[in-house]
């Protein structure tokens, strides 16, 4: 009688580990194919300078008009600027200190479903010529 019940809850144990195995599969195969992987139509350009500032165009083609939010943090990953945008052709230009340093630029989703990173690193340099005839 002990061998019966110790072969029905093994039976029962791998029954249980297989089927949570399969729905564990199915959902982690769904939330996959719900999420975007990364906005592959976003990018961050460098317009110039001007006035000691650094004028920079990011572009994001939000096909599915979703929320997603733009953040800019500096070398230190302090917030210097955040917003929450819905535009299905987001085009905007951002004006910082030249003397920034690093400065990354984040795109991320609703709930995190994806993010791009942009990081871009300034030099400020000053040229002194000096000619004698």
């Amino acid at each position: 009688m002990k061998c019966n019940s110790i072969a029905s809850v093994k039976k029962i144990f791998k029954a249980v580990f297989f089927l949570s195995f399969f729905i564990l599969s199915i959902t982690l195969h769904a939330s996959a194919k719900k999420g975007n992987l990364l906005p592959t139509n976003a990018s961050v350009s460098f317009i110039g300078s001007e006035n000691s500032e650094l004028s920079f165009s990011m572009i994001y083609e939000n096909d599915a008009a979703e929320k997603f939010y733009i953040t800019i943090l500096d070398a230190e990953g302090i917030i210097l600027f955040e917003g929450i945008y819905n535009d299905k052709k987001f085009n905007k230009i951002f004006k910082l200190p030249s003397e920034i340093g690093a400065i990354t630029f984040v795109i991320r989703g609703p709930k995190s479903r994806f993010e791009k990173k942009f990081k871009v690193t300034t030099e400020y340099r000053i040229a002194e010529e000096v000619f004698v005839k």
